[in-house]
């Protein structure tokens, strides 16, 4: 299961260039590897955290040596993860609720992560260190993503389209307004749709 993690995760890291050098894929990338991830750490946490073979979770000699502590703290790590994952989509792709979800995400990371520290760390195996890693890798970009407003993701991600940050500006500046949501969907058919198709729907000459 590590392997398949590193694999999602060099394509999570092409999704994050494509969407930065607005190459067209970025957003498909992202979707895809932090959803993979988040399945992964929600349902597999356990074993890959415990480094248990996805073909012997079922074994009950798999589990020896590791005891209950060590299971739930990586079912807890899991589910942290996870949530912070989803999260972190939320929020490239402005969605609601993605504060929520990476607080909460790295809320039960930090406290799996001081729980793991200071009940197993005597050892310092393989177990402790992995969630480290996974602390400051994941929850670091989650945190980081915290203190990132919206309007500067979207002035990065769109730097190339002035009309699309204009009408976004205009919708947050009153955001019940019907002609700014009109003209924010406007813009964004015209980063989207074929050049001809935006024309013929919205009668713009050429």
């Amino acid at each position: 299961m590590k392997k398949f993690e590193k694999i999602i995760g060099f394509v999570l890291l092409i999704g994050l260039i494509f969407k930065l050098l607005l190459i067209s894929g970025g957003s498909f990338f992202l979707a895809i590897s932090l959803m993979f991830l988040a399945f992964l750490y929600f349902f597999l946490g356990f074993a890959l955290f415990n480094q248990i073979p996805l073909k012997k979770i079922f074994k009950k000699e798999s589990f020896t040596g590791i005891n209950t502590i060590k299971v739930i703290l990586a079912i807890g790590f899991g589910i942290g993860l996870s949530n912070t994952c989803v999260g972190i989509l939320y929020k490239i792709q402005h969605w609601t609720g993605a504060r929520i979800l990476i607080i909460s995400g790295i809320t039960v990371i930090i406290i799996i992560l001081i729980i793991g520290l200071i009940s197993i760390n005597k050892t310092k195996g393989p177990f402790i260190r992995g969630i480290i890693k996974r602390s400051i890798i994941i929850g670091g970009f989650g945190f980081l993503l915290l203190f990132i407003s919206d309007y500067s993701i979207i002035k990065i991600q769109y730097r190339n389209h002035p009309l699309y940050i204009k009408a976004y500006e205009d919708l947050k500046s009153d955001p019940n307004n019907p002609d700014y949501k009109k003209n924010l969907i406007k813009e964004q058919e015209r980063i989207n749709l074929p050049e001809e198709v935006f024309k013929h729907k919205y009668n713009e000459d050429k």
